[in-house]
């Protein structure tokens, strides 16, 4: 923190973030630095989506749960979640083949990753809301994201126009209230 703090003071960066690291880490290194009138942490990028990451997409990846959110709201943090459409979680698996999504991970690493009781019934949950609504399921779980904050400026990884128009309309859908609590089933 003191090293960030001095970058700052010189006027080389405006914010102060962190990647990948857990809630005990980052709220340590934020009461340090605001203890020591140093800057602190205002930004974090660890992983975020309607589905938690039951085991790390690889070594060192670090998500956000309930309790991190709410860490990050009341302190007013930014979060850049990577992976905020879970590697294609919540994409049917058939429509693969059809050249308008992918999903990245294999089954293997997706059941590996993703799949936990808590996450099938969001996906479900997810997969319903989007019928109701005539949009894709993946459109569904990334709105979830836009809106659990306006602190939240979630990353995405197109591969193909048809995904980026996908993301881009997403941004715009509404759920409701009562839409989101359906989908923070836990």
């Amino acid at each position: 923190m003191d090293a960030l703090d001095e970058v700052k003071s010189e006027g080389l960066i405006n914010l102060v973030g962190a990647s990948n690291w857990q809630l005990e880490r980052f709220s340590e290194a934020r009461d340090y630095a605001k203890s020591n009138n140093k800057e602190p942490f205002t930004a974090l990028s660890n992983n975020f989506s309607l589905a938690e990451m039951v085991d790390p997409v690889w070594p060192g990846c670090v998500g956000v749960n309930n309790e991190y959110i709410k860490y990050l709201i009341e302190n007013q943090i930014m979060l850049f979640p990577w992976s905020s459409q879970a590697r294609g979680f919540f994409i049917k698996k058939k429509e693969i083949t059809s050249n308008e999504h992918f999903s990245n991970p294999s089954l293997e690493e997706e059941i590996r990753v993703w799949h936990n009781e808590k996450n099938l019934k969001r996906r479900a949950k997810c997969f319903e809301i989007a019928e109701q609504k005539n949009l894709q399921p993946i459109q569904v779980a990334l709105a979830y994201v836009v809106q659990k904050s306006s602190l939240i400026f979630p990353l995405i990884g197109p591969r193909t126009i048809f995904e980026t128009n996908s993301s881009i309309e997403a941004s715009q859908i509404n759920l409701s209230d009562q839409e989101m609590k359906d989908l923070s089933i836990d």
